[in-house]
């Protein structure tokens, strides 16, 4: 499939898209042509050309996900746990008005695992813990850092 990020601007990404559609409209009785997803909508302002090519340069899938598949399975599980603990009945989401100590409980589940103790007292792992506590503390600092840019 033809994307954004295989023209040089977002002027030409608009022209390809242009004529594909004059295409499409040419075709002849009795054809059938797909127009789902030949032409996606791309990127239309400078910013979000470099938002684009920023995102499209990280590897989410290929560079987490692949590497550690467990950790993230875990991770997952942990968040509906804690929901279900948390939130009995909502749909998953994160209550950041649970807890806010993040990097404290990061260590307390640190010093935990330290001491050869695998799992808290409702069996998830303590790294597992440690990870979710990361995860959310460095969400957090991006939030922050990204509303601060933003001032």
């Amino acid at each position: 499939m033809i994307k954004p990020s295989d023209f040089d601007s977002v002027d030409d990404w608009n022209e390809y898209c242009d004529a594909m559609a004059d295409a499409h409209r040419e075709v002849p009785k009795g054809f059938v042509v797909p127009t789902e997803g030949i032409c996606a909508p791309g990127p239309q302002t400078a910013s979000e050309v470099i938002e684009h090519a920023r995102r499209k340069g990280i590897p989410m899938y290929s560079g987490a996900l692949v590497y550690f598949p467990d950790a993230w399975e875990k991770l997952a599980e942990l968040s509906r746990i804690g929901n279900d603990q948390h939130n009995p009945g909502s749909p998953l989401h994160w209550d950041r008005s649970k807890s806010g100590d993040e990097l404290d409980a990061l260590m307390r589940h640190l010093k935990d695992h330290a001491k050869g103790i695998l799992a808290d007292t409702d069996g998830v792992w303590h790294l597992t813990k440690v990870l979710w506590r990361a995860a959310a503390a460095l969400q957090k600092e991006c939030e922050r850092v990204t509303a601060q840019a933003e001032d």
